[in-house]
């Protein structure tokens, strides 16, 4: 071991390019979290919070429920102390369905 200093930014570089690289190749391994990832995260609570005016009460049955938290806790765990919400999770999956139904729009026409 020697006593060079570690240049922090040449290592998160080349972390980063490993991780692109993994990604790419579909090698990335299950429960590693990227800086993609958490973007990805945060771009998704941010358009699920951006207009948050509106409320709205509905029941769900117990099984859709149960797949609504399946759903927050997988996006919880992509980036531990991130705080999704049930009602987080709620929003995005109303979106992603919305984009999916409206073909990939976002609904502003």
């Amino acid at each position: 071991m020697t006593d060079k200093p570690i240049d922090l930014a040449r290592t998160r570089a080349a972390l980063a390019k490993l991780d692109a690289l993994a990604e790419q190749s579909g090698l990335k391994p299950p429960g590693v979290v990227t800086d993609a990832d958490i973007d990805a995260l945060e771009h998704e609570l941010e358009e699920a919070m951006a207009d948050n005016d509106a409320r709205i009460g509905l029941r769900l049955p117990p099984g859709l429920r149960e797949r609504v938290e399946r759903y927050r806790q997988q996006k919880a765990e992509l980036v531990p102390g991130m705080r999704v919400t049930i009602s987080d999770a709620a929003r995005m999956l109303i979106i992603k369905g919305l984009e999916a139904e409206e073909g990939g729009t976002d609904g502003q026409h």
